[in-house]
C-alpha cells in the first residue's frame, strides 16, 4: 500500500511541476454561500450558455509561480519516484 502511494504523491509532484512551466499565474476562486446550490464558474470551457455567473460571495486567490517551482516539484517527484522503486515488495506466504 505505502509503494502506491508514494507512486501517487511523486507522479502528482512530478505533473505539478511540469503544469508551473505552463503557467506564470494562476486564480483560484472559492464561491461562498449556500452550499447546497450548483453553481459553475464562469471561465469554465463547458459552460452551457443558459447559465449565469454566480459571482456573489466569490473569494479569488492570485497564485503566482515562482522560478525555482518547476524544477523543484519535479525534482522532488522524481526522488519520491525513485524511492518507490526501491521499497521491497511484499512476498505472499502460501
Amino acid at each position: 500500500m505505502w509503494r502506491a502511494v508514494f507512486l501517487a504523491v511523486g507522479i502528482t509532484l512530478v505533473m505539478l511541476g511540469i503544469e508551473c512551466f505552463m503557467f506564470d499565474q494562476v486564480e483560484v476562486t472559492r464561491l461562498r454561500g449556500n452550499q447546497n446550490q450548483s453553481t459553475i464558474n464562469a471561465n469554465s470551457l463547458f459552460r452551457p450558455a443558459s447559465y449565469q455567473t454566480v459571482s456573489m460571495g466569490a473569494q479569488t486567490v492570485n497564485v503566482t509561480v515562482r522560478e525555482w517551482m518547476p524544477w523543484s516539484l519535479m525534482a522532488v517527484g522524481a526522488i519520491v519516484l525513485i524511492y518507490t522503486f526501491t521499497i521491497p515488495r511484499r512476498r505472499s506466504e502460501e
